[in-house]
């Protein structure tokens, strides 16, 4: 368990639930979907992630990751009532994702505009991966211009099925801080 050797860990915006088995529907009994998976999410929370975690180190601060919010995550088991007095932290971040493939139902940004936010009390680089075999992004305050270059054959994590080519760009971000880019083909 993560908590026997971290003092810290944030479950990331994955912690939700779509499913309707059979076993969901005589569990639901008379409840709402949105209520049921709330009640579930909750207590998954609580009694499968949390009292583990803090049985096992007291110490421990638990974090939550809640995705861009949208007024109908609480159908995927998202409770903003409970689950911020439940775990230690919240965190939340700008993000898209492919609404092809995700489970829960992010709008896809159509300007090909993102921002990268760090909450990191030091410097730090990170990768940035893009759809396509090259692109440029241009940084919206301060016009730099920077090409991606493609990925290596096998390099990362390509969605099952897909022959989609990425390119990528190194940046580096300073504590608290936060940088724009637009796209360019």
């Amino acid at each position: 368990m993560a908590a026997r050797h971290f003092d810290e860990i944030i479950l990331d915006d994955f912690f939700f639930v779509t499913t309707k088995y059979e076993s969901d529907i005589t569990a639901k009994g008379s409840k709402t979907w949105t209520q049921f998976r709330l009640d579930l999410m909750d207590d998954a929370a609580q009694n499968l992630l949390i009292g583990p975690a803090k049985a096992v180190n007291h110490e421990v601060k638990m974090v939550i990751k809640f995705p861009n919010w949208y007024e109908h995550f609480q159908g995927l088991g998202y409770d903003l009532d409970k689950e911020p007095k439940l775990f230690d932290g919240i965190y939340t971040g700008t993000e898209t994702r492919d609404p092809e493939t995700t489970d829960q139902n992010l709008q896809q940004y159509d300007n090909n505009t993102f921002s990268i936010e760090s909450y990191l009390p030091k410097e730090t680089d990170v990768r940035v991966s893009v759809t396509g075999d090259s692109a440029t992004l241009r940084n919206i305050v301060t016009g730099e211009l920077m090409a991606c270059q493609t990925q290596p054959e096998g390099f990362g994590r390509r969605r099952r099925g897909s022959a989609e080519l990425r390119a990528s760009v190194n940046l580096h971000l300073l504590p608290h801080s936060y940088q724009v880019f637009s796209m360019q083909k």
